[in-house]
């Protein structure tokens, strides 16, 4: 399988039984086909499979078996424009489109530039998240300030763990009458102790030792009472977690506050002075505690872009500044500081290379939204919409597509109700430049266009062609995108296939006919676009053509070049032996005709002879415009558009027009495919079948039953 060619098959949805088409990738696609054929069907049904919501709603009246699509390759991204995208996702109120900076602005180029900034926006790390001294230190910060705190007045609070600090009497404070206990308060397991001694006390009501049975001293109840009021396991375990505490911080306090410290435990017994050394300790701790913290907290915060302008003044704010602190300095504190400090200093001289690039993105960010609004406006200009689009593009949370109207002074007044305002041309082609945008920003696997410009003005129809599939290195478009454009228009295919606009051959036209059900493709090629005048002269040069056909395209050609006498004369004769009159006249008024001179008539037919050596007035009337000679061709003839013009005499000859009653038919006949054409270039209908299904078979249908 070629992975270049997308090979596609429909079964069973709507009129279509079954198609298989082909999509040549990064090409524009064009599938032509007059209406009725199932191109909307095709369309819907690659969409609809592509949303995985099935293809129900497609469903073929009549048939049992389910709608069917297969795909040779996933087209899991695919976007339609049709009335669904004007009516829904385009011009909302005041707000031109939705998501405005994702369609326009989020570029390869964006993303590019805000992942360099995203990456040194995380880079902005102090980095001291892993340094275990630091984590260690906190963690000792932590546990000591839950333990001394502070009331809002800024005294310490009396809590149980500064009361057993401040006791007139504790372990390191033994009044006299309990002295004999000091070798048990100063053990390692002092704590346990007096635990143990306490729960004693409860088995002495016989007045004997509960351990050795001795009579109790008479000193006895005299200690008990200091004991009890002064020593309990949750006091004991206070004074020691204190002095546990200054232990563990002693290299970062100065040696002779570390003294002070271990003496509001051993000798101080000033409570005010013990809450001041204790408080300014708390303060210290604190300060370094919230610093520390603030950073470790900046480590693991998500900073935006749209904060970095304050955040050298926040990175500022985090020094650590030394000269704050009494008790906490010591060559260790010191140092540790100094190493903070320094890493902040270095986040400093990022952030400005941050701001740099962030300046640089919102640089970026307005040159691809005036890029957009010049682009979009450019178009609306040329395709004569009197409007302009205004997009406000901030950040990826911050934008706004607004839409302007221009008066006479060229003055902009921002609209509301954008739809009420707009035609439904103006709607429409705007629409599909922004759907241009939309379908590439989502980058599509296929983009869908269903019959996008059949309903504009040439103008109109050019600005847009141009615009959607223009060949740029500057602006974006649909070149070399997997385009499927639906059309009933053959300018598309002048356009692209003739005259190579604006593709540079990154394009593949072909003919869709659909023949009971079944739709058949056929590639279009430029050699199979004829001028009027190259397809006229080819038919009437071909001798083995049916000489009625041959005349009706001299009759043609005569009508699309210079006029010259000789010429005027041969018209009037086709037209007359086209009619079956017996001699050739000519009208001189409205409804008035007089019969043509000899030397007329001479000069007409060697024109005529010019091109068809053989031509004979009578012998053609007598042979080839009777209506058995009509009907028998007409059985027998494959191309539809000689049919009809078989059709179209027979009806005349036979004077027949009035049994048939279907107007639209009669005008179809007369009009669309008989000496009309509003292109200068046509596919050779000789090869492709021009003419829909629906028409030949009422003609097949009348010729069967009256001939």
């Amino acid at each position: 399988m070629d992975n270049d060619v997308i090979t596609i098959t429909i079964n069973n949805c709507n009129n279509i039984a079954n198609a298989t088409i082909e999509l040549n990738k990064n090409h524009l696609n064009i599938k032509f086909a007059p209406n009725g054929t199932g191109k909307s069907t095709i369309a819907n049904a690659i969409f609809c499979d592509s949303t995985k919501k099935g293809l129900s709603e497609l469903h073929s009246f009549g048939v049992k078996e389910d709608p069917f699509l297969s795909s040779s390759l996933p087209l899991e991204k695919v976007f339609i424009f049709n009335e669904n995208f004007v009516n829904n996702i385009v011009f909302r109120e005041s707000e031109v489109i939705e998501k405005s900076f994702e369609i326009f602005i989020k570029t390869p180029l964006y993303d590019e530039r805000l992942k360099n900034v995203n990456l040194r926006l995380t880079g902005l790390k102090v980095d001291i998240s892993k340094d275990e001294e630091l984590i260690s230190l906190l963690s000792t910060f932590s546990e000591f300030t839950t333990k001394i705190q502070f009331n809002t007045d800024g005294e310490i609070k009396n809590n149980p763990f500064f009361k057993s600090i401040t006791n007139k009497q504790h372990l390191f404070k033994v009044p006299e009458n309990l002295m004999k206990f000091q070798p048990f308060f100063e053990t390692n397991y002092t704590i346990e102790w007096v635990d143990w001694k306490n729960k004693g006390f409860e088995f002495d009501e016989k007045g004997e030792c509960p351990f050795c049975t001795e009579k109790l001293i008479a000193e006895y109840e005299k200690e008990k009472e200091t004991f009890t009021s002064s020593y309990t396991k949750t006091n004991a375990k206070n004074l020691l977690d204190f002095l546990n505490y200054i232990k563990t911080l002693e290299e970062y306090i100065s040696p002779e506050k570390y003294k002070l410290l271990n003496e509001c435990i051993t000798s101080i017994t000033d409570e005010t002075k013990i809450r001041a050394i204790i408080g300014q300790f708390t303060i210290d701790i604190k300060y370094l505690q919230d610093k520390i913290g603030e950073i470790f907290n900046f480590d693991s915060y998500n900073i935006q872009s749209d904060e970095i302008s304050d955040l050298d003044k926040k990175i500022i704010d985090m020094r650590i500044n030394p000269s704050v602190l009494t008790m906490l300095q010591s060559e260790k504190t010191e140092s540790v500081i100094t190493k903070i400090n320094t890493k902040i200093d270095s986040i400093l001289s990022e952030i400005k290379e941050v701001k740099k690039e962030i300046g640089e993105l919102r640089g970026i960010i307005q040159a691809l939204a005036n890029t957009a609004n010049k682009d979009i406006n450019g178009f609306l200009e040329s395709a004569g919409i009197n409007y302009e689009l205004v997009i406000k593009a901030i950040s990826e949370n911050d934008s706004k597509t607004i839409l302007k109207y221009k008066d006479r002074q060229n003055k902009g007044f921002e609209v509301d109700k954008i739809k009420n305002h707009l035609s439904w041309g103006e709607r429409n082609a705007f629409s599909l430049v922004l759907f241009m945008h939309y379908a590439l920003s989502q980058n599509a696997d296929l983009i869908i266009l269903d019959d996008p410009i059949s309903s504009f003005d040439n103008d109109k129809k050019y600005a847009i062609i141009n615009r959607l599939f223009k060949n740029s290195s500057t602006t974006r478009s649909f070149y070399k995108q997997t385009v499927l454009m639906m059309t009933h228009d053959l300018e598309p295919i002048i356009d692209f296939v003739v005259n190579n606009k604006p593709t540079g051959g990154f394009v593949r036209a072909y003919h869709l006919q659909n023949l009971n059900g079944t739709v058949l493709e056929k590639s279009i090629n430029d050699d199979d676009m004829y001028s009027q005048i190259h397809l006229l002269v080819n038919i009437i040069s071909n001798e083995k053509l049916n000489e009625v056909y041959r005349l009706i395209s001299l009759r043609k050609f005569i009508e699309l070049t210079e006029p010259t006498e000789e010429k005027g004369n041969a018209y009037n004769i086709v037209s007359c032996v086209l009619h079956a009159k017996n001699k050739p006249d000519k009208k001189i008024g409205f409804d008035e005709c007089v019969d043509m001179s000899e030397e007329e008539i001479k000069i007409g037919i060697a024109y005529i002879k010019k091109w068809i050596p053989d031509f004979s007035y009578d012998s053609v009337i007598k042979e080839k415009l009777t209506i058995d000679s009509l009907s028998k061709s007409y059985k027998s003839e494959t191309c539809n558009f000689f049919k009809l013009q078989l059709f179209r005499i027979i009806l005349e000859l036979d004077n027949n027009r009035t049994k048939i009653k279907d107007d639209a038919l009669l005008n179809y006949i007369d009009k669309t495919y008989h000496v009309e054409n509003d292109f200068i270039y046509n596919l050779d209908f000789r090869k492709f079948e021009m003419i829909p299904e629906f028409i030949t078979k009422k003609c097949d249908e009348f010729i069967s039953i009256n001939y």
